[in-house]
């Protein structure tokens, strides 16, 4: 489980919901799951939705499937907490110490002697980065800040890279190749330096290989947000005690120099930090909302030309060729736009869009809600719109009431997922019911599993992973793991029991989108790895 998506758990847990083109406080969660183009995205970590606990009541699944597993293979036995896949290659999990401690290792998924990578006090302190281990050090009960130290199986571990460093806020390029972390946080303001370097031969120090953006401001008014698109980095952040935030650029190559690309100390052209901002698959354009009248407006990165889209811009989104902006309005309207210097808007929603909740790789169909979230943010109605229409319609009701989830789309866009009849507990997995439902016109849901805490979709397929059937054994949460086809079939069960993290059922799918990989828990259990049909 990678730092990401335990913060994305905690996010949806206490309102900072992950679905893109809103406007959380912080971006730590949502560079794997913004729009087209709008974050950086790698394999190997399944999402979940949940909310953490330790205990509840079991359910029973009503999905077909085979009554045994699929044969599986076993990485190391005992007792071990599974992090992630590290570049697609290599499996990263913690065994306890004597001490109690955790100790991080990495492991060929082909198989083979693990390596030692370092020790930290919890799981929650160590990061998957593209092709590096990030993990902190020395912190406080109760704090996130310590010593950030980085491995890779290229550079080996470079220890002490950064002191008074953060867990939140680090970053990976596409190929792995660049770090970005946050360092010398200051303890009585919160103010902190953000580091963009070398993933192999990382380093704190301003250099031909390493920029530093220094004494960047976060406060519940302003928080910092950024992203790398390929292997370029953006941040728009406050400094000082401003409450106007900037965009700045740190372009890929040696001796990159950071350029601004929104001036926050101009009013005019000023990010609003409560605002989302994205960008295109390329990083060549950014859509952003701006100014006094929350203009929406979209900024090409190498020129500095800004096409105006409209006034009263409460969120919005780049198609992934940068050629159109999906944006709504503070008067709960939604429209497509034209990111050229004649915007022509089209008006897709005339009135109670009130969030962008996913949208599909290919542009054509967005889940949004009207109704206010119930269960602390987490659930919502589900309404789903086609982006290619020519004009206003009616929006299809996936779920009318506050008692649903979105996971993803598939098939490149051409399936939707989404959980209804969502149950919440204080202390328990959100489990509803899946459903699929082909995009297409006249298309009828298709109703999949009756408690599912989460789905996975492979990159642009219509396979689908989902965790299943939710109970607590010995105070832990565990989960059957199915997969299935979008386009039809039935579920086939690929293992019982799989082991979970803050109630969240944890595994990961390698890159190449043919094996998934698993722990079971207690010293009975062990890491493990199957092929998937």
């Amino acid at each position: 489980m990678r730092i990401d998506r335990w913060f994305g758990a905690v996010a949806a847990a206490t309102s900072l919901a992950m679905a893109c083109g809103g406007s959380s406080s912080d971006e730590n969660a949502r560079q794997a799951a913004g729009p087209p183009g709008g974050s950086s995205g790698s394999s190997g970590s399944s999402g979940s939705s949940g909310s953490s606990g330790s205990s509840g009541s079991s359910g029973s699944s009503g999905s077909p499937g085979p009554s045994e597993d699929l044969v599986a293979r076993t990485l190391k036995s005992g007792a071990v907490s599974l992090l992630g896949l590290l570049d697609g290659e290599q499996v990263v999990y913690t065994v306890a110490s004597p001490t109690g401690a955790r100790s991080i290792e990495a492991m060929p998924l082909a198989g083979g002697a693990p390596t030692v990578i370092g020790t930290v006090a919890s799981d929650e302190h160590v990061a998957i980065l593209g092709r590096t281990v990030a993990f902190v050090t020395g912190l406080a009960e109760d704090e996130f800040v310590g010593t950030l130290n980085v491995w890779s199986k290229a550079g080996g571990l470079k220890s002490s890279v950064a002191t008074a460093a953060s867990i939140f806020g680090l970053r990976a390029s596409y190929d792995g190749s660049r770090l970005a972390f946050r360092f010398n946080q200051s303890a009585e303001t919160g103010a902190y330096d953000i580091a963009v370097t070398n993933a192999d031969a990382p380093s704190s120090t301003a250099s031909t290989t390493t920029t530093v953006l220094t004494n960047v401001t976060t406060t519940k008014a302003c928080r910092s947000r950024s992203r790398f698109v390929k292997s370029t980095f953006f941040a728009a952040n406050c400094n000082d005690a401003s409450t106007a935030s900037s965009l700045v650029v740190v372009p890929d190559g040696v001796s990159a120099t950071p350029r601004t690309l929104v001036d926050g100390s101009v009013p005019a052209s000023a990010l609003n930090p409560a605002k989302s901002w994205g960008l295109d698959a390329d990083g060549k354009k950014v859509f952003v909302i701006a100014g006094p009248n929350d203009q929406g407006r979209v900024v090409d990165v190498q020129t500095g030309a800004v096409a105006n889209i409209e006034n009263g811009t409460n969120a919005g989104y780049l198609s992934a060729d940068g050629s159109r902006v999906y944006y709504s309005t503070s008067a709960g309207a939604f429209k497509r736009a034209s990111a050229l210097s004649d915007p022509s808007p089209v008006v897709l929603v005339a009135s109670g869009f009130a969030e962008t909740l996913a949208q599909s790789r290919d542009s054509k169909h967005v889940v949004f809600r009207s109704l206010p979230y119930a269960k602390d943010s987490i659930l919502s109605d589900l309404r789903l719109v086609d982006t290619t229409a020519s004009g206003p319609g009616p929006a299809g009701d996936l779920v009318p009431t506050a008692t649903g989830i979105v996971d993803a789309f598939a098939g490149k866009g051409a399936y939707v997922l989404y959980r209804s009849d969502v149950s919440v507990t204080s202390d328990g997995p959100v489990v509803g019911k899946l459903k699929v439902l082909a995009t297409s016109p006249g298309a009828v849901a298709r109703e999949v599993a009756i408690d599912a805490e989460s789905a996975f979709v492979f990159d642009e397929s219509t396979k689908v992973l989902f965790a299943d059937h939710p109970r607590d054994v010995a105070g832990r949460y565990v989960y059957d793991l199915k997969v299935f086809d979008a386009a039809g079939g039935s579920p086939t069960r690929v293992a019982t029991g799989i082991d979970s993290i803050y109630g969240l059922a944890n595994y990961s799918v390698s890159s190449t989108g043919k094996q998934v990989i698993f722990a079971k828990p207690g010293a009975s259990g062990g890491l493990y790895a199957t092929n998937i049909p």
